[in-house]
């Protein structure tokens, strides 16, 4: 479920930067402000966690698509399972969101396989790259990357 979520709000996300300011307002998920004392630009916390009511409502029926699609020989998802998937999904948005780039975070730790905070952080400032919502897969396949993450100290 975590990797169909991801799979379509790709192309949904890809489609909202290509065809700005239409009816979705994504735009407003991407405003930096300006630190009034350095000048520098950053994402604050109000800006990154609220979006417009059309993009997260995008979001929310796109999970609730996935949701509700039917496993292996067209059984439904155990109540269980669902509330997995929620949890996991609320826990690597947060993540992902929080713009902290930890020792144990999911990018650190599999690398190859999510994006993480770097490369939402990345994408804030680009829009050009890092469109996935976890797996950054499609985004290595066509070439949507940021330059390489700089090495933890051991």
């Amino acid at each position: 479920g975590i990797w169909a979520y991801d799979f379509i709000f790709y192309w949904l996300h890809l489609a909202m930067h290509r065809f700005p300011h239409r009816w979705h307002k994504h735009e407003i998920h991407h405003e930096l402000k300006v630190h009034p004392v350095c000048g520098t630009s950053f994402l604050s916390a109000e800006l990154v966690v609220n979006q417009s009511l059309e993009d997260g409502t995008m979001q929310v029926l796109v999970n609730i698509l996935v949701q509700n699609l039917p496993l292996y020989w067209g059984l439904p998802k155990h109540k269980l399972s669902r509330l997995l998937h929620n949890i996991l999904v609320t826990y690597l948005l947060s993540e992902a969101h929080s713009g902290l780039d930890l020792p144990w975070s999911m990018h650190r730790l599999c690398p190859k396989l999510l994006g993480g905070a770097y490369r939402h952080e990345y994408h804030h400032h680009r829009r050009d790259c890092c469109f996935h919502q976890f797996f950054c897969y499609l985004d290595d396949f066509f070439g949507y990357v940021p330059p390489v993450p700089p090495k933890t100290a051991d």
